[in-house]
C-alpha cells in the first residue's frame, strides 16, 4: 500500500485477517485523507514510525484494535476526527491543543490516567474519553 502515494482513502475495517504492526511502507501514503482501521487484530505503537506523518489526514479511526503506547498526534495538522478507543493505549492524556480543526475525539476504553488538561481546542464538538483512569 506505500506505494500508493496517490490514495486518500483507506478503509481496511473489520478484516479478521488484518493483524500485527502497521508495514513502515505506509509511510508513503502522504495524501491520505480517510484512514478507517478499526475492528482488526493490529497492536503494537501506531505512533512508533518515526517517518509516520501524514499531513492531509482528516479522519483517523483506529478503534477496537491492540494498539499500545502513549499516542502522539503531532503528525496531523489537519485532522478533524480521531477515533482511538477500545485498545490498549496508557500515559497522559494526549496534547491536542495544536489541533484548531479538531471537532471529534474518542480516547475511551483505554488505559490513560491523570489530570485532564485545561485547555481543549475551541473547534471541539465532541470529546469520549469515559472507562479511563482520568483523575
Amino acid at each position: 500500500l506505500g506505494s500508493l502515494s496517490t490514495l486518500q482513502i483507506l478503509d481496511l475495517s473489520g478484516n479478521a485477517l488484518l493483524y500485527g504492526t502497521i508495514p513502515p511502507s505506509w509511510a508513503g501514503l502522504v495524501n491520505l485523507q480517510f484512514c478507517s482501521l478499526n475492528s482488526n487484530s493490529l497492536n503494537g505503537s501506531f505512533w512508533s514510525l518515526p517517518s509516520l506523518f501524514f499531513p492531509s489526514l482528516v479522519t483517523l479511526i483506529i478503534s477496537g484494535n491492540k494498539f499500545d503506547g502513549s499516542p502522539s498526534f503531532s503528525g496531523f495538522p489537519l485532522v478533524d476526527a480521531i477515533q482511538v478507543s477500545n485498545n490498549l493505549f496508557e500515559g497522559p492524556f494526549p496534547n491536542i491543543s495544536h489541533m484548531h480543526s479538531l471537532t471529534s475525539f474518542d480516547i475511551a476504553f483505554n488505559k490513560f490516567s491523570g489530570p485532564l488538561p485545561s485547555y481543549f481546542p475551541p473547534s471541539l464538538e465532541s470529546i469520549y474519553i469515559n472507562n479511563n483512569n482520568f483523575s
